[in-house]
């Protein structure tokens, strides 16, 4: 069983239509959002941040029973110099963060800067990191800390080689206790909550990094019920679909770091794969639920996580967008000369009326 706080083991080892038809567009890495939604949790970005673009990090933490939070970010940025902007609500009550300390270390774990306070305006307060003679790609932590009386809200604004923008909008939100997000390939949870007889809980896998297509994420939980049952969905679809997740694997592990229980494969609904476990006679304790697979950036999945002796059945994932459908080499060619016998005959009618 993994230690509760993040340690450095986490470490992650247009143009002309014929001259673009059957084309692949380069791509470009786009800006990244991740939220935290527990006060202990580390996430690792996949792919570099690039010069001028904002990486926003959004905390949320519904997890009331662990007021100290501790939520890690791996990353690399692809420049010299970041900028760092911070935001934390001081009121209301409920969403109140306090002692908000912010450090960014090397891979070596050496402290490269902290945050300064910059002052409260409104029910929002302030401050500012800025680093500069990093390297380029290579691979930075964050981290924040602090105190949050029931559910900590706070944003970040990071850019690498511009200045960061301000935190200017801020509102409180709702808990929700009952949902668990994964937006990044590499991240890990502690839950801070135990689950009951009765109980459920969604955990929602929404990727949006890229460039790292191993996926391994962790949600750490107490349990009391004396069973545990889930239901597994996921993206499959065709082979170029870019939401698919493959060789997706569901492990349920106890506190002595011992194998409770696998999921096993059920079939398939429309585009998505199902599978399901059960758990029965577990002493009350620590149990880590483990999702892995294969997956691209944009890729879905999600467990129905429950306390009781039926496994959930098929939930289909319903916000997942269409894949658009990309004309075929000869469907191009094919394009093209329509194309072409489309201009030539209007160019022989307006020859023909100008006789």
């Amino acid at each position: 069983m993994r230690a509760l706080q993040p340690t450095l083991s986490r470490l992650p080892t247009a143009g002309v239509l014929c001259a673009l038809a059957g084309m692949t567009a380069t791509a470009v890495a786009a800006p990244v959002s991740v939220s935290y939604g527990r006060f202990i949790e580390t996430k690792t970005i996949g792919s570099p941040i690039e010069a001028g673009h904002t990486l926003r990090v959004d905390g949320n933490l519904v997890d009331a029973s662990l007021p100290s939070i501790s939520n890690t970010l791996f990353f690399a940025p692809a420049s010299t110099t970041l900028a760092l902007t911070a935001g934390w609500l001081v009121e209301p009550a409920q969403n109140r963060t306090v002692g908000v300390n912010i450090d960014l270390y090397d891979f070596n774990h050496a402290l490269v800067a902290s945050d300064v306070f910059q002052g409260i305006t409104g029910s929002i307060a302030h401050s500012e990191l800025k680093a500069s003679n990093l390297i380029a790609g290579a691979l930075y932590q964050l981290v924040l800390t602090g105190t949050a009386d029931q559910v900590g809200r706070y944003a970040l604004a990071l850019t690498a080689g511009a200045p960061s923008p301000v935190i200017d909008v801020l509102s409180p939100t709702s808990p929700l206790a009952s949902q668990v997000l994964f937006d990044t390939h590499k991240g890990w949870k502690n839950a801070g909550v135990t689950l009951s007889n009765g109980d459920h809980l969604l955990i929602d896998g929404k990727m949006t990094d890229d460039s790292i297509n191993a996926v391994s994420n962790e949600f750490t939980f107490t349990s009391t019920a004396g069973a545990l049952s889930a239901g597994i969905e996921w993206i499959v679809g065709q082979p170029d679909n870019p939401e698919r997740t493959i060789g997706v694997n569901v492990d349920l592990i106890d506190s002595a770091d011992m194998l409770v229980a696998s999921d096993t494969f059920v079939g398939l609904q429309g585009e998505q794969g199902f599978s399901q476990f059960l758990a029965t006679g577990l002493e009350p304790g620590t149990y880590t639920l483990r999702f892995s697979g294969t997956a691209p950036a944009g890729s879905r999945y999600q467990i129905h996580l429950n306390t009781d002796l039926l496994p959930p059945g098929f939930q289909p994932i319903t916000d997942v967008a269409p894949v658009p459908s990309v004309p075929e080499p000869r469907s191009s060619v094919l394009l093209c000369i329509g194309l072409a016998g489309l201009g030539l005959a209007r160019r022989s009618r307006r020859q023909l009326r100008q006789r």
